[in-house]
C-alpha cells in the first residue's frame, strides 16, 4: 500500500525515504486473522528522510477504526477500499487508515489515496 501511494503521488523515485512504524495496536479479541470490536486503534510514527539520510519530517500518528470516506458498493478510484465492517475486524483495513493519515501528514501538498469504506450489498 505504501509503495502504491508513493508511486501514485509521484514520490517513489525522488530519493526520499518513507519510514512507517506501528508502535502499538489494539484490537478487541485479537487473533492472527482478525479482531472484533469498535475500539480498535493503531499508534506509531511516520518519518521522512532526504537522499542524504537526514530526517526532514517526523510525526506521531494515532488512528481509530473509522474510515474517512464512505462510498456505495462500487468504487473505481485510487484509494484503498475495504468493506465497511472490516475497519473494525482486519489489520490491513486499519493499517490503510494509518497509512492515509501518516502520508497525508508527510506530504500535505499531495493527494494521497484514502482509506475507503464501501457498503456491501448482499
Amino acid at each position: 500500500m505504501a509503495q502504491y501511494n508513493l508511486e501514485f503521488i509521484g514520490e517513489a523515485d525522488t530519493g526520499v525515504k518513507l519510514v512507517l512504524e506501528v508502535d502499538d495496536f489494539y484490537g478487541q479479541r485479537f487473533n492472527v486473522n482478525a479482531f472484533r470490536g469498535p475500539h480498535a486503534n493503531m499508534k506509531g510514527h511516520v518519518r521522512l528522510f532526504d537522499a542524504g539520510g537526514s530526517e526532514i519530517f517526523t510525526k506521531r500518528i494515532q488512528v481509530n477504526s473509522t474510515a474517512t470516506k464512505i462510498v456505495s458498493s462500487k468504487y473505481y478510484g485510487a484509494g484503498h477500499p475495504y468493506p465497511r465492517n472490516w475497519y473494525q475486524e482486519r489489520f490491513g483495513a486499519l493499517y490503510a487508515i494509518f497509512l492515509d493519515k501518516a502520508m497525508t501528514a508527510a506530504f500535505p501538498e499531495k493527494d494521497v489515496p484514502d482509506a475507503i469504506s464501501f457498503r456491501v450489498k448482499y
